[in-house]
């Protein structure tokens, strides 16, 4: 099943999608594309966690699978993807003390010209209309929960079916539906009253009260298109409860 990887280096922060049975010799071909590290010289710290930090030459035929987030690491000191690093540092430096915003986004020789004629992250076509396709369903969906709300619910894995019985669910209450004003961005969001504890805040973000406040860990914040609404979600009992990350 696609997922996606969040990718990070010196130069980029973007997410992409994988497809089943991608192999990282395979994935160190595009990391290669948007990092400008070289394969050889990658070293990869897989899901944040140190401990995991491998060669990508060391994985090769294995299946990029169970990963949420890869940091490129580039071991060559002297290589062009390290030196637009230093020159990052110098321009961030420029840019805090000689230019302003407007200045250092018209300059031609800066990291984001580099990111803006490689098509990297929000620059890449292909990742902003993905992006705003998805933007488009989550408004859309909020707009038919709007009226729904204190009817029981059901969460799903955006990345799931969910028409399939095996599809992994949390169920409780829908509480909320809107913005979420600390988050910068354009995205709506459901406020959702677990059954359970399987949430991550206890219906306030930030020091907001968007709901409740109900008990730690039974509120929680996700993407539109990943409720449904109905009295036939009653609450679970043995079934499998599982947290994402596509959620605050």
């Amino acid at each position: 099943m696609s997922h996606n990887v969040e990718i990070t280096s010196d130069l980029i922060n973007t997410q992409i999608f994988v497809k089943p049975g991608t192999t990282w010799d395979q994935f160190g071909q595009r990391l290669n594309e948007l990092t400008g590290v070289d394969v050889k010289d990658m070293k990869l710290v897989l899901d944040g966690d140190a401990q995991r930090s491998r060669y990508l030459k060391e994985l090769r035929d294995e299946k990029v699978e169970n990963v949420h987030s890869v940091a490129v690491l580039d071991t060559n000191e002297n290589s062009l993807a390290n030196q637009l690093r230093n020159d990052m540092i110098r321009n961030d430096n420029d840019v805090s003390f000689e230019y302003t915003k407007e200045d250092y986004e018209n300059r031609s020789d800066s990291v984001l010209q580099w990111k803006k004629r490689n098509q990297l992250g929000k620059f890449n076509p292909e990742y902003r209309s993905k992006m705003e396709e998805q933007l488009q369903l989550n408004i859309d969906r909020a707009t038919e929960l709007q009226n729904q709300i204190g009817q029981r619910c059901r969460v799903v894995s955006s990345e799931e079916s969910s028409d399939s019985p095996a599809t992994p669910e949390r169920r409780g209450w829908l509480r909320y539906v809107g913005k979420v004003l600390e988050i910068n961005d354009a995205g709506v969001w459901c406020g959702i009253e677990f059954d359970e504890p399987v949430g991550k805040n206890n219906g306030t973000f930030q020091g907001t009260k968007y709901f409740g406040p109900v008990n730690e860990n039974y509120g929680g914040f996700v993407k539109p298109v990943t409720v449904e609404v109905g009295t036939q979600f009653t609450p679970l009992i043995d079934d499998e409860l599982m947290l994402t990350d596509d959620e605050l």
